[in-house]
């Protein structure tokens, strides 16, 4: 052993703690800083199925309506404008529908993409996880994203949820989510994305900046 490590020895049981406080939090919030990006894994959201054509039962699919309604109401304040028939009702049937097992517990959270009224012209739309409790879904997630990547690298049975809405065609957010094993959504992080300007989005690695100062393991 060197002089130099000897000198060490007093830090040893610190620095043994450290690795292993490290080491748990790295398992608790399933990503190690910094994050990678794999960004040639966003995925693109198909026009069909729709929540109003999912091969669901008619019972599940009213349910997850109620449910995704019930948190456009609450996020607008817009019951008045929702009644049966009109615009808005008709997009929150219309959003685009995934189902994906994201806690490894076997039953399929439903994800959501708007569509039609709940997209915008800029290429950012709602995004909402439901997750199904009895016969009701409740909504554990209700954002916004352009693009959506499901990140397996870290633990297959709890993929983190990276949402990536643009400001520009140059920049814009990231926001990683994950469904831990206690069966509740937890915030990671957040980062600005900038896009080299030589190249414009997804088509060259982005950088990115930690733009919060949250703990990575905040419970939404």
């Amino acid at each position: 052993m060197t002089p130099h490590l000897r000198s060490l020895r007093p830090l040893y049981p610190a620095i043994i703690l450290f690795l292993l406080a490290s080491a748990a939090a790295q398992v608790q919030t399933g990503f190690h800083e910094p994050y990678k990006w794999n960004w040639k894994l966003s995925r693109g959201w198909p026009a069909h199925p729709t929540l109003r054509t999912a091969p669901l039962s008619r019972a599940e699919r009213d349910a997850i309506f109620k449910a995704s309604y019930d948190a456009f109401v609450s996020d607008k304040n817009w019951s008045e404008r929702i009644s049966p028939g009109s615009e808005w009702h008709q997009a929150i049937w219309e959003a685009r529908i995934k189902l994906m097992d994201l806690d490894g517990d076997g039953t399929p959270e439903v994800l959501l993409m708007g569509n039609g009224l709940e997209s915008s012209g800029d290429g950012n739309s709602s995004f909402r996880i439901l997750k199904k409790q009895g016969t009701r879904y409740k909504v554990i997630l209700d954002g916004i994203a352009e693009q959506v990547t499901l990140d397996t690298r870290f633990d297959p049975k709890h993929p983190i949820v990276a949402l990536y809405g643009h400001y520009s065609a140059s920049d814009g957010d990231l926001e990683l989510y994950r469904i831990g094993s206690d069966d509740h959504l937890h915030y990671l992080a957040k980062y600005l994305v900038t896009w080299p300007a030589s190249k414009g989005a997804f088509e060259a690695t982005p950088t990115l900046e930690r733009t919060d100062h949250r703990s990575p393991h905040f419970d939404r």
